[in-house]
């Protein structure tokens, strides 16, 4: 499921699911992290089943929705390396914020002085 869920046109890829396209050090096949636009949700919600976890488990698909404008062109599959690298660092465990901070760093690094 998560795999067709990743290749949905309708969602673009971010943080763990995106990690690898940018080279950052943490891979997870088990998670999926994407965005989608507000009237696409529903529908994905209810295509692939999904339901919010019970308390205190943590959720192996996390949606973002981006309001009021969609930040991404049109047929962009997997966000840019600076969105991933933020997606990572909000995820506040240890091996995700550390790639997260190395991705961003990387990201500087391109931006000219």
């Amino acid at each position: 499921m998560l795999d067709r869920l990743g290749n949905d046109p309708r969602v673009v890829l971010g943080g763990v699911s995106a990690a690898a396209h940018h080279n950052a050090d943490l891979v997870s096949l088990e998670e999926l992290e994407g965005y989608v636009r507000e009237g696409d949700l529903e529908g994905v919600i209810s295509d692939y089943a999904l339901v919010s976890p019970p308390g205190g488990v943590r959720a192996n698909v996390v949606l973002r929705v981006p309001v009021p404008d969609w930040p991404f062109e049109k047929d962009q599959r997997v966000a840019s390396a600076s969105v991933v690298a933020v997606d990572l660092v909000d995820a506040r465990d240890e091996r995700s914020v550390r790639a997260g901070r190395a991705l961003l760093a990387d990201c500087l690094q391109d931006v000219p002085a």
